[in-house]
Parts: C-alpha cells; structure tokens; sequence
C-alpha cells in the first residue's frame, strides 16, 4: 500500500514511543526522525517496528519516549506504518 492508501484503509492501533532521536536530515526545515514504537493492535500479538518520517510538532506535539499516539498500518505488511495523530 502506498502511504495515501495506509491513511484511507489501514488499521488504527494504539502505539508507545520506545524511541525517538533526529536522523540530521531535513525536509522543508523540518527534521526527519527515526521512531522506534510498540504497536498494539486490537486483534493480533503486538509488535516493534521502527519508521523514519518528518514529524510536524504542529500535529504530534514534542514526541519522546513514552508518548501514546495512534498510527495506521497495512495489515499485509505491519511494519508499513503511518502515524495518525496524538493521544
């Protein structure tokens, strides 16, 4: 699925922030942050994944370890994951 798709049909899950450091790259003056998080999905065993992804604080606020947030993922492939929006 590509990100568009994961947004529109992808599975909400709740997520914890394990992990979050800046990658020292930049995108439009925003920087690119590597998020390693554990995903828990109302059905199924939970599971670590980790993404790279400019995070706008606008949206998700200032992120850290521990931060719960809500994603979207593609069920057939889990580690595809969309952040959706802060708890």
């Amino acid at each position: 699925m590509t990100r568009q798709e994961i947004v529109t049909n992808g599975v909400v899950a709740d997520a914890i922030v394990l992990s979050i450091q800046e990658t020292d790259l930049y995108v439009n003056d925003l920087p690119q942050m590597k998020v390693q998080m554990q995903i828990k999905p109302s059905k199924g065993r939970n599971f670590v994944t980790e993404i790279q992804q400019v995070i706008p604080k606008t949206i998700f606020g200032p992120l850290h370890t521990g931060s719960k947030i809500l994603v979207k993922y593609d069920p057939g492939h889990p580690k595809e994951i969309v952040l959706f929006k802060s708890k």
